[in-house]
């Protein structure tokens, strides 16, 4: 009885890690819950027990992907003997694995099938960007690797126009970059126009570490 009762709460962590898999790369069209009953191994019947459709399972793996995303940062600034380079290669590090996973096919799909979801990607980035941001830049401000002269919540709040505008179907496709190859190349091309000539030098020093 245990047994089973451990393999049942089990099985909605393996459906989501399917979905995952199979959403994020194929697109959210393309991707049918017969084929992930197939790729599990499973009934549709059992899926169904779980996730009564498509849209919600979808819905709750933005929402998982979401709280993964806010547990890499606050894990990355709970780390205290981090310097500033450290921690700066370790949020782009957070979001090459979070990101990378993500195809431009899923957005693209999101936004025409399901704008209501997408809408919801954008309003999580509105919630992380500007926070994350805005306390990184007080820390590299403090540290000297930041110019005084920086505005960190306005500054923070530019970052997440640039993103907001790069991260579409439509500039993606232009760019033919996958998502966190735009995101990435964003925050390199501002975060190197804050730097002091001391935060220059020492994220040269670090480069290797990106």
């Amino acid at each position: 009885m245990v047994i089973g009762l451990a393999h049942d709460e089990d099985t909605p962590r393996r459906i989501l890690g399917a979905a995952r898999r199979e959403f994020f790369a194929h697109g959210f069209a393309r991707t049918t819950m017969d084929d992930l009953a197939r790729h599990l191994g499973m009934s549709k019947k059992t899926l169904y027990r779980h996730f009564r459709s498509k849209d919600e399972l979808v819905a709750v793996l933005l929402e998982t992907k979401a709280a993964e995303i806010r547990a890499g940062f606050e894990a990355i600034f709970g780390e205290a003997q981090k310097g500033f380079f450290d921690r700066i290669a370790a949020l782009f590090r957070h979001l090459h694995e979070q990101l990378g996973e993500v195809s431009a096919t899923f957005l693209r799909d999101l936004k025409r099938l399901r704008p209501d979801l997408f809408a919801r990607l954008e309003q999580v980035r509105t919630e992380i960007i500007p926070a994350v941001w805005g306390r990184l830049l007080r820390e590299g401000i403090e540290s000297g690797d930041i110019r005084a002269e920086i505005d960190p919540d306005e500054t923070a709040y530019l970052i997440l126009l640039f993103i907001q505008a790069a991260i579409q179907p439509e500039p993606l496709g232009r760019l033919r970059r996958a998502p966190h190859e735009v995101a990435e190349r964003i925050f390199e091309l501002l975060f190197r126009g804050m730097l002091t000539p001391a935060g220059c030098r020492a994220y040269e020093n670090n480069r290797p570490a990106f």
